[in-house]
């Protein structure tokens, strides 16, 4: 991929300054579930409901795999996971059938 922006290579690897997990730069989610392929890359954070924006596997096995365009020397990971939201959600729907 040409790039005129600089950058920093350690270990023979680029330092990327900025996300490079997204669709822009060409990288894909080859494991997990959702119902749009790429929706953990689109960068919305905001517009997500259980139908879309989101990708998920289910506890105890399976995974979320994101693969980058091209090696990278990664510094930091940030995710936003919502598994207490929806174990809340789980945890309220199994009372209210139990009553």
């Amino acid at each position: 991929m040409f790039t005129n922006k600089t950058f920093t290579l350690e270990k023979g690897l680029i330092v990327p300054m900025e996300n490079v997990a997204t669709i822009a730069d060409c990288a894909s989610v080859i494991e997990g579930v959702s119902r749009s392929r790429n929706a953990l890359l689109n960068g919305d954070t905001k517009n997500y409901d259980w139908d879309s924006g989101y990708t998920c596997h289910q506890l105890g096995s399976g995974a979320i795999m994101v693969q980058l365009a091209q090696p990278y020397m990664i510094g930091s990971i940030r995710e936003k996971i919502h598994a207490i939201e929806a174990l809340y959600n789980w945890l309220s729907a199994q009372r209210d059938t139990s009553l």
